[in-house]
């Protein structure tokens, strides 16, 4: 943790010199060091917002967002969000696989003494007393080695395993017997073959130990997730050795690219394109999800979800419309359905967190969600896809759904998909966030209690466009008045979406 703020003062004495960020909000800094990526924005009250990500740290090596940190010259650094788990995973076949997981269906055999199998039992062939077929994956340490069951599945894609039970035993082809042990679950990994990474500054390759300025900042990540019955064919054609689960060759049923854009704006739009190669049961596909940001010394951290109800859980009132102490208990998970919605025909689609009240320090927002625009989460597409908006867990992150099992039970092979979502810091105060979707600039303005002539000066890249409205309250008003925009809103909270087409280019 030393080494971490010694790095971040590093970093904050860079930004105050000039030598880091850009004094324009039309630039970021890019710091490219090992496997590790941070990028610096301007912030609002001369701070310096560096958001870093990293791809070594999970067990499957796909890249990953890790920490926000606020940095000022003379000030500690704030860190706002901290995180090494909001890549998203896939929840398919009935575990969750991919970033950073496994098929949680491998076992580990546990014994109190030396069960004496070394890598040469690796891919052999052990059966339990009802004659269950077990194989030898990995061995973990002296006393616990892994197992697979044979896949019991009767459909030739969707792959069904069972686990040993404790206090049965199992007896190999050559007549060795293994009994009093106990049985634990094991992720299978690693499940992901990343296939390419790029790191790309305007669109030119960014070199390891590099710091460059930049309008965009891209990252690319291909790659393929295996399926568990493959990897089980191959650890048994390499019997005698550990195989590694994803080599080269082993069959595939899902290739993924993600794309990350960063801009200026502490916005960063990230876009999926995936094919399946094979059936699967679906459980859900998110493509984004999120930890709750970190509320150290404010004295509030609020949770708003636009288009909810109050509505009652765990014998509680929850007003998400309102903004919710988002530091309260949550008992087990919550799942967002039609009757929290505000109408039922349009689900939430962005969550909002804001920092505020901090002694010496900025009020914060953080949106993520997914776009309204492009993809699988167009309001028409998404009500088609899933029946559940967005579910909490009691860890207080956030797993939004865009396709799920409630109107989509199987996935077929040769079937694509395309989502754009975005995550976002901004400054509340300015009444508005405003991130850049394909070829149009969406602003989302929200308000909190009754307003009118509420005044929005546009940024300067957008004057001169007409807005266009994509979604909005009902009794939100709006008028576009020269290099601004005048806004009412009679409800207790109110909120409007507008995009501004980009203009074309001369």
């Amino acid at each position: 943790m030393k080494k971490i703020f010694s790095m971040l003062f590093c970093v904050a004495a860079l930004a105050a010199s000039g030598t880091a960020a850009g004094s324009s909000a039309e630039t970021l800094t890019v710091i490219r060091n090992g496997n590790t990526i941070q990028l610096l924005t301007d912030f609002p009250g001369g701070y310096t917002m560096n958001r870093s990500g990293n791809w070594d740290k999970g067990p499957n090596k796909q890249f990953n967002f890790t920490s926000t940190v606020l940095l000022k010259k003379g000030m500690t650094p704030i860190r706002v969000k901290s995180s090494g788990d909001d890549t998203t995973p896939w929840n398919l076949n009935g575990t969750y696989i991919g970033a950073n997981h496994g098929d949680s269906i491998a076992s580990a055999v546990i014994f109190t003494k030396p069960h004496g199998l070394t890598d040469k039992d690796c891919g052999s062939e052990w059966r339990d007393s009802t004659g269950r077929k077990f194989y030898v994956l990995k061995i973990e340490k002296p006393n616990i080695f892994w197992v697979l069951s044979e896949n019991l599945s009767k459909d030739k894609d969707i792959w069904y395993f069972i686990r040993p039970k404790a206090g049965e035993t199992l007896t190999g082809a050559d007549g060795r017997v293994l009994k009093d042990f106990k049985v634990q679950y094991r992720q299978l990994y690693s499940p992901v073959r990343i296939l390419s990474r790029k790191f790309l500054s305007d669109g030119k390759e960014l070199q390891d130990k590099a710091k460059v300025k930049c309008q965009k900042f891209t990252i690319e990540e291909e790659y393929d997730i295996v399926a568990t019955d493959a990897i089980l064919k191959h650890v048994i054609a390499n019997k005698g050795r550990q195989a590694a689960f994803n080599a080269p060759g082993v069959e595939r049923f899902l290739s993924q690219k993600i794309v990350y854009t960063f801009f200026p704006d502490s916005s960063c739009i990230v876009t999926h394109n995936t094919r399946f190669y094979r059936n699967v049961r679906l459980g859900y596909m998110g493509f984004v999800q999120a930890y709750q940001m970190n509320k150290g010394e404010y004295a509030k951290h609020l949770y708003y979800i636009p288009k909810t109800r109050p509505f009652k859980f765990d014998n509680q009132e929850w007003d998400f419309a309102g903004g919710v102490d988002f530091t309260r208990p949550i008992n087990g998970f919550m799942k967002f359905r039609s009757d929290t919605f505000e109408n039922p025909a349009s689900m939430p689609e962005r969550f909002v967190q804001y920092l505020k009240g901090g002694k010496n320090m900025p009020d914060i927002g953080f949106a993520f969600g997914y776009s309204l625009l492009e993809g699988c989460t167009t309001p028409e597409k998404r009500a088609k896809g899933t029946t559940v908006a967005l579910f909490l867990y009691k860890t207080h992150k956030s797993y939004p759904h865009a396709v799920n099992s409630g109107r989509r039970r199987i996935i077929k092979a040769g079937d694509t998909f395309y989502c754009m979502a975005y995550r976002q810091y901004f400054d509340p105060n300015q009444g508005y966030y405003l991130n850049k979707q394909g070829k149009n600039f969406v602003m989302y303005v929200d308000f909190h209690a009754p307003v009118f002539g509420k005044t929005i000066v546009l940024p300067a890249k957008l004057r001169g466009i007409k807005p266009e409205v994509v979604e909005k309250s009902a009794s939100v008003k709006f008028i576009l008045s020269g290099d601004s925009m005048k806004f009412d809103s009679a409800d207790r909270y109110g909120y409007c979406v507008l995009k501004f087409p980009e203009p074309l280019k001369k």
